[in-house]
This record gives C-alpha cells, sequence and structure tokens, in this order.
C-alpha cells in the first residue's frame, strides 16, 4: 500500500487544486461504481515502472487485465528496472484516494531500492505553494516525522495542530523546532521542484507565517459549539455562510476545541463517535473521517485501542487491526467506539480504514518480529497464521502486494542459517533431520518461500548423510529395516507444497537410496529365487513404494513371479491372517496393474 494521494485528480491527468480533508460538498458526481454501503467510487488501474530510486506513472486502465497484460509483457522485455500495477480507489465524496500495488515484477538481477519500497514517488514530495496546501493529506501525513517530538509530548495530531491557535503558539515558542522541519523539507524537495534550497525554505517559513496569522486571528473568536447530536446543524451553519477551505477550516476548528479536554486517544476517538450520525451526508462525515484516521496513526495509540498494558507481540497487533479494518471488534478493543467501528465496516469512513490498513502494513514490515521470542517454528506459525487470517477476513489487505512482501521477509528472517542450524542440530541426521525440514515446509506459506529450505532437504537427502544418520537409529538396524522409514519420507515429499518438478527431483533422492537397498541387499544378496520373491512379497505388503525405479524393479518381479501360483502360495503363508493375506493380495495385484502400457517390455529391455 502506498497511501493517499488526495493532492491529485482521480482522472491521473496530473495536478489540480488540492482539496482538504473535509472541503465541504463535492462537485464531482456520484460515479457508476459503487463501494461499500454504495459509497460512491471511481475505481482504476495505473501502470508504473521503476527507473533508478523513482516509481513514476505511465498509463492508466479501467481493467485490471490490461494492466497486468502490459505489466507481463514490458517486464518480460525488461523495459524498465521494475514495473507495478496499483489499484486506485477514489472517493469523490471525501476527495480521497486509495492506492494499493497489487503486483510488482522486478528486472533479473535488479533489487527495488529501500527508498523507493518505503514510499513511492507519487507521495514523496508534499509541494506546498500555498498556505492553504499544508492542510492537506500529503502534508499532514509529513508532519509526525517532521515534528515527532512536539506531537507526541502534546499527544495531538496535525489537524488539531493545524486549527488550534493555542498549539500552533506552543510550536512557534519550541525553539528552532519549525525552522530545523521546514529545512528538512527545503534539501530534500527543493531540488525536486527546481528551486535552490535556501529560497524555498524562505518560501515556506513565509506560508508557515499565513498559517500562525490565521490561527492568531481566530484565538479572539471562540469556536463554533459542537453539542451531541447537533453536528448537522453546525455542518448547515457553517456552510451556509462560508465556502470551500474556509468553511472547512471552521468545521475543523470546532472539531478540534471539543477535543482539547480529551486525554487519550480513545477519548478523542469517542469524542468523534459521538458526532456520527448516518444521516449525514458523505462530504460531512469526511471531516469526522480524517480525525479519526489521524487518531488511529497516531504513535502510542495502539496500546490504548487494544487495551495493551505491555508491548504487544506483532501478531496481536496485526489481529487488532485486521479486526478492525473489517469492522470488527475483538475483546482486546471492547473500548473501541461502535460507530466508528460501524463506519469503517461500511466504508463510510475511508481515511480511517486506509489509516487501519497502514497500521496493518507497518507492523509487519517495520515492527520487528511477529512473535518476540521462539524458534524458526514460532516465527512461520505465526506468519501463517497472518495470511490466512488475511485471506479470510481481509482480502483487501491480502491483495496488498506490500503486505505479502513483508511476510515473505519475514519468512526468510525466520528460515536463515542462523536460526535453522540449531533447530536442526537437535535433529541429528538422517531421517529426523528430513521430517524437520518438512515440517517447516509445512509451515510455510507460499512455494516461493518454500524454495527457501530447498538447498537444505537436498543435502539432507544425500545418501550418505541420510543412511548415517539412520545406522545410529537401533531401531532400522539393517539396510532393509531403512525402507520403511525411507518410503514415509518420500510420501511427505509428495505431498509437500513444493512445485512438481522440485517434488519429483527430491522423491528421486529417496528413490536412489530405495533402489540401491533393493538391488544390493535383496535381489544380489538374497540366495534363491524363491528367497527373493518372499522377500519382496513382505516388502510389498508392508511398505507403499513411491513411483519410481524401485517401485518398477518391484514390479517387475512380482509380475514374472505372479505366474507361478505354486511359488505365491507359499510366500502368502507367512500371512496366517486370512483379511491381512487378501489385503496383501490386493496390494500384489494393485501393483503390478500400475505400471504404464508397454512398461513391461522396456523394463525387460
Amino acid at each position: 500500500m502506498t497511501g493517499n494521494e488526495s493532492d491529485t485528480t482521480e482522472g491521473g491527468k496530473g495536478p489540480d487544486r488540492p482539496q482538504t480533508a473535509g472541503a465541504g460538498p463535492s462537485s464531482v458526481q456520484s460515479s457508476a461504481t459503487t463501494g461499500p454501503d454504495k459509497v460512491p467510487t471511481r475505481i482504476s488501474y495505473e501502470y508504473l515502472t521503476l527507473k533508478g530510486n523513482r516509481w513514476g506513472p505511465v498509463e492508466k486502465f479501467e481493467s485490471e487485465d490490461e494492466a497486468r497484460t502490459l505489466l507481463l509483457k514490458e517486464a518480460e522485455e525488461g523495459v524498465a528496472d521494475g514495473a507495478r500495477v496499483d489499484l486506485i480507489v477514489f472517493y469523490p465524496d471525501y476527495a480521497f484516494t486509495e492506492r494499493t500495488i497489487l503486483d510488482k515484477r522486478m528486472r533479473r538481477g535488479i533489487k527495488e531500492p529501500a527508498e523507493a519500497q518505503k514510499v513511492s514517488e507519487l507521495e514523496r514530495h508534499a509541494v506546498c505553494r500555498t498556505a492553504e496546501d499544508f492542510y492537506h493529506d500529503r502534508a499532514r501525513a509529513q508532519m509526525p516525522h517532521l515534528l515527532r517530538k512536539f506531537i507526541a509530548e502534546r499527544r495531538i495530531v496535525p489537524l488539531e495542530l493545524l486549527h488550534s491557535a493555542e498549539q500552533s503558539r506552543a510550536l512557534a515558542n519550541a525553539g528552532t523546532t519549525v525552522q530545523g522541519a521546514l529545512q528538512k523539507v527545503a534539501v530534500r524537495d527543493g531540488r525536486h521542484i527546481g528551486v535552490a534550497t535556501q529560497a524555498y525554505l524562505k518560501q515556506l517559513m513565509g506560508l508557515v507565517d499565513q498559517v500562525e496569522m490565521r490561527l492568531r486571528q481566530t484565538a479572539g473568536t471562540p469556536a463554533p459549539d459542537v453539542p451531541p447530536g447537533r453536528y448537522g446543524a453546525l455542518l448547515k451553519s457553517v456552510f451556509g455562510r462560508l465556502k470551500g477551505f474556509d468553511a472547512a477550516f471552521e468545521v475543523n476548528r470546532a472539531i478540534t476545541a471539543k477535543l482539547a479536554a480529551c486525554d487519550t486517544w480513545l477519548e478523542k476517538l469517542g469524542v468523534i463517535d459521538g458526532l456520527i450520525d448516518p444521516r449525514l451526508p458523505r462530504w460531512g462525515l469526511r471531516h469526522l473521517d480524517a480525525f479519526a484516521a489521524e487518531f488511529i496513526a497516531a504513535e502510542g495509540a495502539v496500546m490504548e485501542i487494544g487495551a495493551f498494558s505491555e508491548r504487544p507481540e506483532g501478531v496481536d497487533v496485526v489481529r487488532l487491526f485486521v479486526a478492525l479494518h473489517s469492522g470488527d471488534c475483538p475483546s482486546s478493543a471492547s473500548a473501541f467506539p461502535q460507530r466508528i467501528l460501524k463506519a469503517v465496516g461500511a466504508g463510510i469512513f475511508p481515511r480511517t480504514r486506509a489509516a487501519i490498513h497502514k497500521r496493518v502494513l507497518l507492523e509487519i514490515r517495520d515492527g520487528g518480529p511477529l512473535v518476540a521470542r521462539g524458534t524458526s517454528i514460532d516465527a512461520l506459525d505465526a506468519v501463517r497464521a497472518v495470511t490466512e487470517l488475511l485471506d479470510s477476513a481481509a482480502p483487501p489487505l491480502s491483495r496488498d502486494r506490500d503486505i505479502r512482501e513483508a511476510l515473505d521477509k519475514k519468512v526468510a528472517g525466520a528460515l536463515t542459517q542462523e536460526r535453522l542450524e540449531p533447530l536442526l542440530a537437535e535433529q541429528g541426521g538422517g531421517i529426523a533431520r528430513v521430517k524437520m525440514l518438512l515440517d517447516l515446509a509445512a509451515r510455510t506459506p507460499g512455494a516461493h518461500n518454500r524454495d527457501l529450505l530447498l538447498e537444505y532437504l537436498r543435502m539432507a537427502l544425500q545418501q550418505d548423510r541420510l543412511t548415517r544418520g539412520m545406522k545410529r537409529d537401533p531401531g532400522a538396524s539393517g539396510r532393509l529395516k531403512w525402507m520403511t522409514p525411507l518410503a514415509a519420507i518420500a510420501g511427505l515429499l509428495a505431498t509437500t507444497g513444493f512445485s512438481e518438478e522440485v517434488r519429483r527431483d527430491l522423491v528421486g533422492h529417496v528413490d536412489d537410496i530405495l533402489t540401491d537397498i533393493l538391488r544390493h541387499d535383496v535381489l544380489a544378496q538374497r540366495p534363491t529365487y524363491a528367497d527373493r520373491i518372499a522377500t519382496l512379497v513382505r516388502i510389498t505388503a508392508a511398505i507403499e513404494l513411491p513411483p519410481g525405479r524401485c517401485r518398477d524393479l518391484v514390479r517387475r518381479e512380482m509380475t514374472q513371479a505372479a505366474t507361478n501360483k505354486q511359488l505365491m502360495a507359499r510366500c502368502m503363508k507367512a500371512f496366517r491372517d486370512p483379511q491381512q493375506r487378501q489385503k496383501v493380495m490386493v496390494r500384489i495385484k494393485r501393483l503390478i496393474k500400475s505400471a504404464p502400457a508397454g512398461n513391461d517390455q522396456q523394463m525387460a529391455s
């Protein structure tokens, strides 16, 4: 997920005059596409390419298939270092656009730069040319990073800072905090817009002065009061006498004033919850949606929302936000305001839902291990649990390529040599090590992730390593007794989540050992033909051999022996129970019939 971009038009034809989060009734007509609860949306798919460390838009499509077709074509041709397809959902009533990466392909040998992974070119820059630009989504999204200490200490969000004379005054008196933040922006963005750093810094300082001046002018005028159940009346009054940005500023100032007495994030969310009325127009809800989204994203909010007494496991935080994204309330978040929860589930709080989406991504990507302690098994189980949860409870999150890549990195971290070697060393060698690797493979989501275990599996399946471990097992003394656990391992290998080609290759390693045992310990060592057939009958009765050379050898010998009824009758006397004898005969017949047509001649030759 690359976030939102309300600073651009939904048609993608270039920059337009941005709108604030809640600038009053929208002039955009409802589109033919609607989201949850029939919220008007406009959906498109954008194809982007990576050149250097920047993702840039190339073309937009109405069809996902068209965008993916171009992606596959140009990725195969190596047109750019990377190519991707984004889902873009525009909410005209909210002046808000949500963007989710659906697919991404990198040219062979090229890795996506860390900077490009963290943030796309589309949201890296929030160029401010007017004072109003500071109020837009992109600019506000940067403030918690640029003013982190101040915002954390004051326990506020950017919307409160921008609509409170008291908070603005406190920031102005905070030494060089503002100048330091603007210096960073000027250095970073000046070159992008073709303006010298010092010139852009001076321009930004002038704009900040205008923002502060506006707030100083309101200091003597109390913000409009918003009694419970009267938020709709406030909207009607304000938008009846003011228009556009001025009206939005006044509504947000009223909400900010109502929040001033709150000490916690849950209290602030509770205030927003109390203002929600399902009868409100969508453009009226978007003011409340914008505040709720910033409270969800606030540093430290997760501890209150989840009622955690200490830093929770990453997997618990993900479960919490996935539930909220779906409009559900987990028991740990029973205090979460219910109207907001319903609004998120119904899709009428798109900014808040996008903020929850981003919290899921950040927790998986940047929040450390999903489980703080434990082995590779614990880490893989956590990733698998999160993957299955996303697939079942939150498909929009599951489709996010950024989230999937972050989960893949968690898997890779669980399967590093440093974490695997101690775990495998506990197994010794032989069958136990192979079983452990197969258990890890079964716990690993995604075939491409399971491939990380292939090198270890191939090494463990080498004949000298595998048999060396079995020699130390007193329960498997003698090579014939190795055939039962080896056949079991082959059966497990055949049902793993690896590709068919890989499974065939892995089973082939085991089949080589089984064939060696059969040739040297049965066919070459048994003194008589009858003794060999009797041994093969016992092997057939006890072991389900995997398809391969060993099974073909047994089948060929049994096919020839089946024509000698007296010999087979003597061999069957070893099974005294009539039912067991019948089962053995059925297995022999099934084995004989298992050969493809014409294979007898090939084996005989």
